[in-house]
Parts: structure tokens; sequence; C-alpha cells
């Protein structure tokens, strides 16, 4: 079974270090620039792994209601 992420992000820096390194890991990547968009696809699929930019404007408040809704799917790390 093939292990997935998402890596929510504009600075392409952070994302390639970041690709390289779970790719090594053989875990899939999707990256997404738009925190909206990026919970959208997480509404309709699931990931084992999601790593978002704390700095990306929007991230604070679309994520932190995000909390409620994966509690018992996932473990978010503030």
């Amino acid at each position: 079974m093939t292990l997935s992420s998402m890596v929510v992000s504009r600075d392409w820096q952070e994302v390639s270090v970041l690709e390289c390194i779970l790719g090594s890991l053989h875990i899939d990547v999707a990256v997404e620039s738009e925190p909206q968009r990026a919970l959208s696809r997480l509404a309709k699929s699931k990931v084992d792994a999601l790593i978002v930019d704390c700095d990306l404007n929007g991230t604070g408040s679309s994520f932190a209601s995000c909390n409620g809704r994966l509690r018992g799917r996932a473990r978010c790390r503030w």
C-alpha cells in the first residue's frame, strides 16, 4: 500500500526539498499552492500526511477550521 501526502506551499524550494525527501521514502506527493483548493481536494480524498506552509496567507484560518474535521482521522501538529 502506497502512502500519500499533500504539501500546501508556494515556496518552490521548500516543495522541491519535500518532494525529494518524501519520494525517497516512497510517499506520493500532491502539491497545492492555494489553501482553499487544498481543502477542496482533502474533502474528496485521503492523505496520510499533510504538510502546510503556515507562512502562506490564508492557511491559518483555513486549516484551523480543518482541524476539527480531521480529528479522529489525523494527528494535527500546530
